[in-house]
């Protein structure tokens, strides 16, 4: 695949993804984040447990949780819908995608989570996963910034067209998003795997990386907090 394709392939898929992606202003950015963070720090988490986490009112959580864009992909707990088990890809549960991140294990819903969810930390993720076509182990460090390592040469990430996507709720995310992005341990293992999956494509690593990262820093979805974090940030190292 020549790379003025990839560059048209990833800028396709950004283009389709603005059409889907919620538009967050920056109250429901820096609340979407700050659950993030509270589930990796903490596991599943109540809707009290989100308003003493974010530092916000009860009233305040059950209306991020249960009217805004964001709050749709919030995922419950079946048995107790007042139980928060994953958000934005980040998930408490045993998945196909490990992390590790400061000694907790966590999962991802799929490849992409997986990349950009470092991003999101504000932390370096040890990530194990299997080729679905060979079951090859694939494992990588993602820091923020990007990939640092990986243990295969060649790896690629499979994605499918946002017209196949329904962001309507997390569950119907899962089934009709991350079911179709995985880590491949060569070109050759992908290509079989994508014939097999149409609305499918393939993309290298480092492409699929700057995709999801460009789709996150987006300041529609989480890039205006993103920015002020790394402000205040700069501002305390300075202090």
């Amino acid at each position: 695949m020549a790379q003025e394709n990839i560059t048209t392939i990833v800028d396709e898929l950004l283009n389709g993804f603005a059409r889907l992606l919620p538009k967050n202003s920056p109250e429901e950015q820096r609340f979407g984040i700050g659950l993030l963070r509270a589930l990796a720090r903490r596991g599943p988490l109540k809707a009290d447990d989100v308003a003493q986490a974010l530092d916000i009112s009860p009233v305040e959580a059950k209306t991020f949780l249960e009217q805004s864009e964001l709050g749709r992909l919030v995922l419950r707990d079946k048995e107790d819908r007042d139980r928060i088990l994953g958000f934005w890809g980040l998930a408490t549960f045993p998945t196909h995608h490990q992390l590790a991140i400061n000694g907790r294990t966590l999962w991802a819903n799929c490849a992409g989570d997986s990349l950009f969810l470092p991003v999101l930390l504000g932390e370096t993720a040890r990530i194990e996963s299997k080729d679905p076509e060979n079951g090859e182990v694939i494992k990588l460090t993602v820091s923020p910034s990007g990939v640092e390592s990986v243990t295969h040469e060649n790896v690629f990430v499979s994605v499918n067209a946002p017209e196949m996507w329904d962001l309507s709720s997390a569950e119907k995310a899962i089934g009709s998003v991350c079911h179709y992005i995985y880590y491949f341990a060569s070109r050759a293992s992908g290509q079989r795997w994508v014939a097999k999956h149409p609305g499918t494509v393939l993309l290298p690593l480092d492409a699929a990386f700057d995709l999801v990262y460009r789709m996150n820093s987006d300041e529609r979805v989480f890039g205006k907090e993103l920015a002020r974090r790394e402000d205040e940030s700069e501002l305390l190292q300075l202090g």
